[in-house]
């Protein structure tokens, strides 16, 4: 009965922020986006029976300081903001790692997914880092970093799925696909060219993303549990 309730209060947050930020109600967006990661991770708490996950926690803290980073200094630059989600990024690849090293590789099928997917996923982050930004006020480097963490975190999830294909993966899947467009839409949204479509979809797939998340880990542990029974 709590996770429902939590669940409920997650999406009724994410609802209210989506309108919020569409209609320009800031207020209302302030006090409505702060609520979803304490809602979904208490969702997380409850489905898990009370265990703390030290790891996932770790993720949805430094995807929470940097949603209140954004919140609290729209203006400022974004290196702190850049951070914080990198942080994230990268403990999500130290948990993914260890199971993508153990995958049996069929050569040549995989060999030609991993090409075809990363040669895309290169594409498209290079297309968007070669936008000329302005006042983006964060080292070049930075970006060049966080695109390629993130584009391996979405190789490693993409092929992970096509090689054990079950719901955890699709989750996994579906959460890097929501946070490669929600941080390309937010930069150039930002930065570069301001459509209010490019935002809608921003931030509709940046707090529908941790649902999806929650569910991996979820998921991975019930699996988990079946193979050591």
């Amino acid at each position: 009965m709590k996770s429902k309730i939590a669940l409920i209060l997650y999406f009724f947050s994410c609802l209210f922020t989506i309108l919020s930020n569409t209609i320009g109600f800031r207020e209302g967006m302030l006090w409505s986006k702060v609520a979803i990661v304490p809602a979904i991770s208490y969702f997380y708490f409850a489905q898990s029976n009370y265990k703390i996950n030290i790891l996932l926690s770790s993720v949805l803290l430094s995807c929470y300081l940097g949603d209140i980073y954004i919140l609290i200094c729209p203006s400022a630059h974004t290196f702190v903001e850049i951070l914080c989600f990198l942080i994230a990024y990268l403990l999500l690849i130290f948990y993914l790692l260890p199971n993508f090293l153990k995958i049996k590789w069929r050569y040549s099928d995989d060999l030609t997914l991993i090409l075809l997917t990363s040669t895309a996923l290169a594409v498209l982050t290079y297309f968007i880092l070669d936008l000329k930004f302005d006042r983006i006020g964060t080292n070049f480097s930075v970006l060049v970093l966080y695109g390629v963490t993130l584009s391996f975190l979405m190789l490693m999830s993409i092929v992970t799925y096509f090689r054990s294909n079950n719901k955890a993966h699709i989750n996994l899947v579906i959460t890097c696909i929501f946070f490669y467009f929600s941080d390309s839409f937010y930069i150039i949204h930002k930065f570069y060219l301001s459509f209010a479509i490019l935002d809608f979809v921003q931030i509709t797939t940046q707090v529908l993303s941790y649902y999806f998340l929650v569910n991996f880990f979820l998921l991975s542990e019930k699996t988990n549990k079946l193979h050591h029974n």
